[in-house]
């Protein structure tokens, strides 16, 4: 008799266990293939003449960014700009400006790629004289 309860335990286990993985599926046991998605091509939305401005915690402009057309790309949080600029505010409020031809803003890095053309100026301070620079490309790190 304990033979028979024994061996209908162990056949109630099984049974449990094989209902277990019929309901939980094979998910676990093989994992599926990436699958890289492309970017979209097309923009989650556009903004034409586009401005935004960043605040210090004093409520001072920190930077500015602005382009004459704004796409933003949610797959890959990146921003396409034509024609950004960019002010930089330093601490005393002396203004740095760049502008491009493109650029591509990745909000989630938050870097700013300036593309063609670009042009950094930076008026004179008392210790130096106005400051600037051409370039094909320039990243800029914004705080």
């Amino acid at each position: 008799m304990k033979r028979k309860q024994k061996r209908l335990a162990r056949l109630l286990v099984t049974a449990v266990l094989a209902a277990l993985v019929w309901w939980a599926g094979d998910e676990w046991l093989v994992s599926k293939p990436v699958v890289e998605r492309k970017p979209s091509t097309e923009a989650d939305y556009s903004i034409d003449n586009f401005s935004a401005t960043r605040l210090t915690k004093l409520g001072k402009p920190q930077h500015q960014l602005s382009a004459s057309s704004y796409h933003f790309y949610s797959d890959n949080n990146t921003a396409q700009l034509i024609k950004p600029k960019l002010v930089q505010y330093d601490a005393n409020q002396r203004a740095t400006y760049t502008r491009a031809d493109t650029g591509e803003l990745n909000t989630s890095k938050k870097t700013l790629r300036m593309l063609g053309n670009v042009e950094v100026r930076k008026g004179r301070a008392k210790d130096r004289g106005p400051m600037q620079l051409e370039t094909n490309e320039l990243i800029i790190e914004l705080k």
